[in-house]
């Protein structure tokens, strides 16, 4: 090629040889490049240039390729052409595309070995691989891209955030962009917070949100708190009940409290949303009202996150402390559940299960039975100077009404307890009265309160007068703090499981074991079943008490009561009361509950003044009554009536005086027919019934108010007799004989003789046949009673009085047959006998009577019952009881009306069985039972009688006469009923 380039360019014309030398210098090669200008040599003196020196370019042209890359220099010197090597220094830099990458060194490819590198941006990303760009087929990825980490490195910043991607292809320089997809998430702390997205910062444009938790709740704000200032306010589930604080949830540590929440029971609002919810807290049902712990909505079984604590729910009365079901004596009952005291573990419905199985009682011995409730004062007498006496009076007022004098006497001459029970919410007054003589003034005396408490004491030489007056609340005591829900029960004794009411009485021990209010079987008329009050003042009812028998035929024993002071149709006109014992139960009458009442004819009659039952007179088997007006002035002044009405004609409701079966009266004025009437039984042992009626004041053989007694057989009044009928017609008549006898008072004896036929007892409690009205008493043999008049002092047996004034035959009655022999025997009051004391009294027990057929002195009498104190007045009033403890013997009821066991005055009744009778005198104060009056004044035992069986329980009925009580006033009276055995 070089031969041929010569030849070619030695064509062309050449300069002229030179002169001098000869030789054509034109033709010369000069720089030894095989050519000379001849041959186109461009640059003899450059070897490089000559005609195809760069042969990649033009083999003809005359160029200069000093690196002999076969490419020529693109900036020659002048005359030389120019080819396109870049670098004609370097033979690595020429217009060859060895890679095949259509570029060569001179258009920018850096590596025209390697097909990869050159200077197309292929990706337009303004770099190309020779530009260090490592991916130019992404244009995210080129030296710089990721330019807060590197300004140099080729990184991949596919977010174009300025962080490069940490996981990019093989031969990039990994990054630390935590996402390179997501451009808000780098490294780069937009909000100056020290966190980036990166580092978890979820709003690096608000510095408020970060990682820190500033509130210390375990979570920041990027953790989903919602208030990192309040650690209360979080994304934290604590309760896991599905929200969070964050969203609405009013308390996440109770998994029953959320948005919208179902409420349960447990003291607040559950749904986070009620309108009261911060006002309150809690549904009413859910606060505790009335302060006891316990609320109204039933138990969820959930924890209780109300204030306080919950000791109980559903209650009943949220409005009353008292009512819950807190059960906070652990018995298992609540007030909710009728506990009625809930502090005291012994006390809930059934405690007492022998008495009820429901009421709410309290039973401390756990016997069965119920506590009995009362409240109580205490007042204690002392002697002051130790002379062996003390005692006092003391009046009682509630509400200003007295409810009599309690004697204060002493036990073992040293010292009187009293306990004085009220009832609730009353005006108390306590008066200090000085007694008698044996009462000296130099006492002291405390009053406590039933809580123990003394309230004052006074003495020595207390002055009389009122001591204590107070309005008297239980509830102001802790010991009468009682529910009202709580019922008294009958055991008297909570402490002692042996006492309940209907144990079997211990006699002897001082305990009222069975409750009946008898200790050893002693009691007060308190407890009696039933009792009747008198309708006024001054109406004296219980001076005479009598049973009916059974008027109406009912089987119930009916009674009989009288007032002939009674003013209702005129004053001291007097009125009878009849009550049908079907009628009666237990509990308080007043005497015009009665089922019949009759009134007096006429001012002064005293209707009432003596009655008693007839016995069946007209044989209808109903039992007929007999009542007296002894003042009656119809026939005379003071003549006296007597009014027989038949069971039938009170049964049809049709009773009265006017129209009476029969009435009698009579003989002659003043002679109070009347004065006394009783049932003759059957005298004659025929079908008929006979009465008995004495007129204490006749003139009998004309002898001044030696008295009489008149005798009607049934079958004389009923053969025609009449129905107004003077006493002078009477089938028998037994007079006195001796002036100011008074004969009146009669009794059948039963069967003294043993002849079969009954006897009668006539009695003149003035009689100075003994001695001076010492008495005497009379024993006729039904057999020697047939018709006509017999003087008394033909009488079979006569008993008289021992000492002067005895009084004996006051109270006369058949006794039964006491002793077992086959015969009856009789009993004889002497109440104003001083056989063991002043005016004590003695019943005389007569168990020999068929063998007297003499006078005979009643001192001679085996046995004998004398009153406990003097002035007791036993014997006042007697009466048989028959068989009323099973063992075939009868038993005696004995009144003493002016006993002051209790109270001044208050009486007192003895019942003696007839097994404790013995020969000898014997004190009542050894009396099996008895029953001492309530108040002072009562006079219990002024009367005394049997009633038959009122309530049909199978036993006989006791009837206690009290004309002294004062419920309406002074002397008002009071018929005592004791239904059954009280021992």
């Amino acid at each position: 090629m070089q031969l041929f380039l010569a030849k070619l360019f030695s064509c062309e014309p050449q300069e002229q040889a030179s002169q001098d030398t000869g030789v054509d210098v034109l033709a010369m090669d000069d720089d030894g490049d095989g050519y000379s200008e001849y041959d186109g040599d461009c640059d003899d003196t450059n070897p490089h240039a000559y005609p195809g020196a760069a042969e990649k370019e033009a083999v003809f042209s005359c160029m200069v390729d000093v690196d002999q890359d076969g490419w020529g220099d693109a900036t020659p010197p002048t005359g030389i052409a120019a080819g396109r090597d870049c670098n004609d220094q370097d033979p690595m830099l020429n217009k060859d595309d060895d890679d095949g990458d259509g570029l060569a060194s001179c258009d920018g490819d850096c590596d025209d070995l390697d097909g990869l590198m050159n200077q197309v941006d292929a990706d337009y990303d303004n770099h190309s691989t020779c530009d260090g760009d490592c991916d130019d087929n992404d244009p995210y990825t080129f030296p710089g891209s990721a330019e807060d980490e590197s300004t140099t490195e080729c990184m991949r910043d596919g977010d174009n955030d300025g962080w490069g991607d940490p996981t990019p292809p093989e031969g990039i320089v990994a990054g630390t962009d935590c996402n390179d997809y997501d451009a808000r998430e780098n490294h780069d702390d937009q909000d100056g917070d020290g966190f980036s997205s990166c580092d978890g910062d979820c709003n690096d444009e608000n510095p408020n949100q970060s990682l820190l938790d500033l509130d210390e709740d375990g979570l920041s704000a990027c953790e989903g708190d919602c208030d990192d200032s309040n650690p209360e306010l979080n994304r934290i589930d604590a309760d896991v009940d599905g929200y969070t604080s964050c969203n609405g949830d009013c308390d996440d540590y109770d998994p029953n409290s959320y948005p919208n929440a179902e409420e349960v029971c447990d003291g607040q609002y559950n749904n986070c949303s009620s309108p009261l919810y911060s006002a309150i807290g809690a549904p009413l049902t859910e606060i505790d009202n009335d302060g006891d712990g316990s609320v109204e909505c039933e138990d969820d079984g959930v924890p209780w996150m109300g204030s306080g604590n919950a000791l109980g729910y559903a209650d009943c009365d949220d409005s009353s402390p008292v009512y819950n079901q807190n059960d906070l004596d652990g018995d298992g009952f609540s007030s909710c559940e009728n506990d009625c005291d809930d502090l005291d573990p012994l006390t809930y419905p059934g405690a007492a299960f022998v008495e009820s199985e429901t009421a709410c009682m309290s039973d401390d011995d756990g016997d069965g039975w119920g506590e009995t409730l009362e409240c109580c004062y205490t007042i204690d007498m002392h002697d002051t100077w130790g002379d062996g006496w003390t005692g006092a009076y003391l009046t009682i007022y509630e509400d200003g009404i007295s409810t009599g004098i309690r004697t204060l006497t002493p036990d073992e001459g040293t010292s009187a307890t009293k306990k004085i029970c009220l009832p609730d919410s009353i005006m108390f007054e306590l008066e200090y009265i000085m007694g008698p003589q044996e009462f000296e003034s130099d006492n002291s005396f405390q009053l406590y309160n039933p809580d123990g408490d003394l309230l004052m004491s006074a003495g020595p030489n207390p002055n009389p007068g009122l001591i204590y007056v107070s309005n008297f609340e239980w509830q102001s005591f802790i010991s009468c703090t009682f529910n009202p829900s709580i019922e008294s029960g009958t055991d008297c004794n909570d402490a002692d499981a042996t006492v309940f009411l209907g144990a079997e009485e211990l006699y002897g021990d001082g305990i009222d074991n069975n409750c009946n209010g008898i200790t050893d079987g002693h009691s007060s008329v308190r407890y009696g079943n039933i009792k009747i009050f008198g309708e006024n003042s001054e109406d004296r009812l219980g001076s005479l008490v009598k049973s009916a028998g059974d008027y109406d035929g009912d089987g119930h024993s009916d009674l009989l009561l009288g007032s002939g002071t009674n003013d209702t149709s005129g004053e001291d006109a007097g009125k009878v009361y009849i009550f049908s014992g079907a009628s009666l139960t237990d509990g308080e009458w007043i005497a015009s509950d009665a089922t019949i009442s009759l009134t007096g004819e006429a001012e002064g009659d005293q209707l009432g003044a003596a009655f008693s039952s007839a016995g069946d007179i007209d044989g209808d088997e109903k039992d007929d009554i007999l009542i007296a007006a002894p003042y009656n002035d119809e026939f005379g002044n003071a003549s006296g009536k007597i009014y027989l009405l038949t069971g039938e004609e009170l049964l049809q409701g049709t009773a009265s005086l006017e129209t009476a079966t029969w009435s009698f009266h009579g003989e002659a004025e003043i002679d109070l027919a009347g004065s006394f009437v009783a049932s003759a039984g059957n005298i004659d042992d025929d079908s008929y019934d006979d009465i008995l009626i004495g007129a204490e004041n006749h003139d009998s053989l004309g002898i001044n108010k030696a008295g009489k007694v008149y005798l009607f057989r049934g079958a004389t009044l009923n053969s025609g007799l009449g129905s107004n009928i003077s006493l002078e017609n009477a089938d028998f008549m037994f007079m006195g004989t001796d002036a100011e006898d008074k004969v009146n008072r009669a009794a059948v004896a039963g069967d003294v003789d043993g002849d079969g036929l009954d006897d009668v007892l006539i009695s003149s409690a003035e009689s100075d046949a003994g001695t001076l009205d010492a008495g005497a008493i009379y024993l006729i043999s039904g057999s020697n009673i047939t018709s006509g008049s017999m003087l008394l002092s033909d009488a079979d047996a006569i008993y008289t009085g021992t000492q002067v004034g005895d009084l004996a035959g006051f109270a006369l009655t058949g006794g039964g047959d006491l002793d077992g022999d086959g015969f009856d025997d009789i009993l004889v009051g002497a109440y104003s006998s001083d056989l063991s004391g002043p005016n004590r009294g003695t019943v005389y027990v007569i168990t020999d009577a068929a063998m007297q057929t003499t006078s005979v002195d009643l001192s001679t009498v085996s046995t004998m019952l004398v009153g406990e104190a003097d002035g007791d007045w036993a014997g006042y009033s007697i009466a048989s009881m028959g068989d009323i403890d099973g063992d075939l013997i009868p038993e005696i009821l004995i009144g003493a009306p002016q006993n002051d066991d209790a109270y001044n005055n208050a009486g007192k009744a003895y019942v003696v069985y007839g097994a404790s009778l013995s020969p000898g005198i014997h004190s009542l104060s050894s009396a099996d039972l008895s029953y001492t009056g309530d108040a002072t004044n009562n006079y219990v035992g002024f009367s005394v009688g049997m009633a038959g069986d009122i309530n049909l329980d199978g036993t006989k009925d006791i009837l206690l006469g009290g004309y002294g009580n004062n419920i309406s006033g002074p002397n008002t009276g009071v018929m005592y009923i004791f239904t059954e055995l009280m021992d």
